[in-house]
């Protein structure tokens, strides 16, 4: 018999078994994924965990940071991190003893297991285990090690703000077997005697760990002994699973298998699978923080949870419980997901890093030359291989949107996009006029990510300058990078407008590419960039208050300032008001955080805001082409001289534009909490549209 659960509720509510798996990855689902799992998994739900918070070397800090619903490192003292209550420590002490010396506290006789935490790291209710705690949730946990003396790292999951595991803690019961590595694997039976005996928990925690055991002699298993082995432990987890999970599922319950992370051999940032038994028909998992189908953020593990147990509690973290999306093929469409955002992540940084040298040197070249050599005719090999290194450039952000349509290996992809930024950039160059081929590469460009947005971001978030949907920081919506390129292109775009023709039509034309911009971006359901809305915001009144060609005053900009942050001030309360909690922005959540507990959590944002921006512009690379492109704009500013003066003067609307776009990006510097990546990306278009447009005004003064 185990002992006692913990504290019964008056509501039986949900059950859950969750088996935690370690160094289990998708590719451990079978070929084609979801055949290994026999007829129990063409009845789920399917997802994958986002990059688990924390070093994913220590199990302690992963289990903490999901079970407390955000990245909290697991801290380490001279003692373990946990000990059974009647565990003997180190020092000869039994462990509950020395918890109580510490915190001056008796142990319950409900604790199963003891957590040596400090007492300021989780307050009071902030944890998955003090959730259990209020809706009466029983609980087992059986994981860890072979004696009684290990604790499993599970209990960081379930642990309360206290450090205690409240309910049955059980060793994961193994059997010696010396001709596997490391002498010891689970016993199946002994597990399914257990298993068996904790049926009146509402909540079955197992940690299982035949794979992390092994994982620790990869290096000196044979590799195809290896891989034999890992499929011989992964066919007994499995074929012991089908059967327990269909008898769990008679019950009334459910059954979550997720894997606390990958193998160590599988490429940093590969996501970790989680099936979710019965579900008909087949689906994806999903949720309000992602608004991903099949994917979801670490933070959300917790109310998840809660949500299958039916806790009836509300979530003080960021994370949202899941929901499903009906999916006749889940794997297949998980699988496609899955090779290419694992192939475009692996290679994002070195691509996004060489493109920004080359952006900051290009564009900075070109500028020395038009301010030392103005003259320099169009057909002379320094200027033509400039002009169209720039028009590649400036075209590489639209050519990154297409791979992901026809491809998931990330080098294909990376060599379409050289293809395809060539291809833009010769037929721009062969077919329209150099003074425009910018403003037509910057209307192509915004019109592509406006409809990709408006759809989803499916392109955006498996392009090199999308959203990494493995890194976690931004699932939908428009990230800071493309909303840069969106912001340049589309105040350019609409000052072109005006330009080109002196009509009504190409002055609503104009209008209406502002108009989206605004609507697209601040859109929750759509762009959903805070920043990104006062950026647009901003620049397009500040363009159309230049449109009467006086440059603005003080008073003006700070008119523009107070209605722009009023305006999606409004928005937001809207949003807090009308919109269910789940379903909110970044922006309604924060109004509706400020309704309730007043000005402090707008504090907190700023203060973020702030310290990620000042973090970027010591570390990161997009510093160094915010800082080429000002130089270079510095530099045109006052060399050819009166140069700028003669643009605004023949070109007054796309100049007027550009100087739009310069502001925008100034607004989305401060705006942003990564605003030098916005910043940056929208120099891009604004940038190379302002020296061919300076090229062009220098040579039709000197014909």
């Amino acid at each position: 018999m185990l002992p006692p659960a913990g504290a019964q509720g008056t509501d039986p509510g949900g059950r859950l078994l969750l088996v935690l798996a370690e160094a289990f990855g998708w590719e451990d689902l079978g070929d084609p994924p979801g055949s290994a799992l026999g007829d129990w998994g063409t009845r789920a739900a399917v997802g994958v965990v986002t990059v688990a918070p924390g070093d994913p070397a220590d199990p302690w800090t992963r289990l903490l940071s999901l079970g407390v619903g955000r990245r909290t490192p697991f801290p380490r003292t001279p003692l373990p991190p946990a000990a059974l209550p009647e565990a003997e420590l180190p020092g000869g002490e039994e462990a509950r003893a020395v918890w109580t010396g510490f915190t001056g506290r008796a142990v319950p006789d409900r604790a199963g297991l003891l957590l040596f935490l400090p007492p300021t790291l989780l307050p009071q209710g902030s944890t998955l285990g003090d959730h259990l705690r209020s809706a009466g949730v029983s609980t087992v946990l059986i994981g860890g090690g072979g004696t009684s003396e290990e604790a499993p790292a599970a209990g960081a999951l379930l642990t309360g703000s206290d450090g205690l595991v409240l309910g049955a803690v059980v060793p994961e019961p193994v059997a010696a077997d010396p001709a596997w590595p490391g002498g010891l694997r689970t016993d199946w039976k002994r597990l399914d005697q257990l298993v068996r005996g904790a049926a009146d928990a509402r909540l079955l925690v197992i940690q299982w760990s035949d794979l992390g055991r092994l994982q620790v002699w990869e290096s000196l298993v044979p590799p195809e002994r290896y891989r034999a082995l890992r499929e011989e432990a992964l066919a007994g987890l499995l074929g012991w699973l089908e059967a327990a999970a269909s008898r769990v599922a008679s019950a009334g319950g459910k059954v979550m298998l997720l894997a606390t992370a990958p193998p160590r051999s599988l490429p940093s940032r590969s996501p970790a699978p989680l099936i979710l038994y019965p579900h008909d028909p087949p689906a994806l998992v999903t949720s309000g923080s992602t608004r991903r189908p099949g994917v979801l953020d670490p933070g959300d593990l917790a109310p998840s949870i809660l949500a299958l147990l039916e806790a009836g509690t509300s979530w003080p973290g960021e994370g949202r419980a899941l929901v499903t999306q009906a999916d006749p093929h889940p794997y297949g469409t998980l699988d496609r997901f899955y090779r290419t955002a694992v192939g475009v992540s692996q290679l994002r940084r070195p691509v996004l890093h060489t493109y920004i040298i080359i952006v900051g040197s290009l564009v900075l070249a070109a500028s020395l030359l038009l301010a030392l050599a103005p003259d320099v005719p169009p057909p002379h090999p320094a200027r033509r291989v400039l002009d169209f290194g720039l028009l590649v450039a400036a075209a590489a952000p639209l050519a990154m949107l297409a791979p992901p349509l026809v491809t998931t290996d990330g080098r294909v992809h990376l060599a379409l996009v050289i293809l395809l930024s060539l291809l833009i950039a010769g037929l721009l160059g062969a077919g329209v006029p150099a003074a425009w081929r910018f403003p037509v590469l910057a209307g192509a460009t915004f019109l592509a990510l406006l409809a990709d947005t408006v759809a989803g971001a499916p392109l955006q978030q498996h392009a090199f300058l999308g959203n990494d949907p493995l890194g976690g920081a931004r699932y939908y919506g428009v990230g800071n990078e493309y909303m840069g390129i969106l912001l340049g292109s589309g105040l350019v775009v609409a000052g072109a407008f005006w330009e080109w023709r002196p009509t009504v039509l190409a002055r609503l034309a104009g209008l209406a590419v502002l108009a989206g911009l605004v609507v697209v971006l601040g859109s929750p359901r759509w762009g959903a960039n805070v920043g990104g809305t006062i950026a647009s915001l901003f620049g397009a009144a500040y363009l159309l208050l230049r449109l009467g060609r006086r440059p603005p005053r003080w008073s003006h900009l700070l008119l523009l300032a107070t209605g722009t942050l009023a305006a999606v001030g409004l928005v937001g309360l809207v949003e807090a008001l009308l919109v269910e909690a789940g379903s909110r922005s970044h922006l309604g959540q924060l109004v509706a955080r400020i309704l309730q507990e007043g000005w402090r959590p707008l504090g907190e944002v700023a203060l973020r805001k702030a310290a990620t921006n000042l973090k970027l512009v010591q570390y990161t690379i997009w510093s160094r082409v915010l800082i080429a492109t000002l130089i270079a704009f510095v530099i045109l500013l006052y060399r050819p001289v009166g140069l700028f003066r003669q643009l605004t003067a023949q070109k007054p609307y796309l100049g007027r534009g550009i100087e739009a776009a310069l502001v925008g990006a100034l607004v989305a510097l401060v705006a942003n909490d990564s605003g030098v990546l916005a910043a940056a990306t929208a120099m891009i278009p604004t940038m190379t549209t302002l020296l061919m447009a300076l090229r062009s005004v220098r040579t039709s003064a000197g014909a």
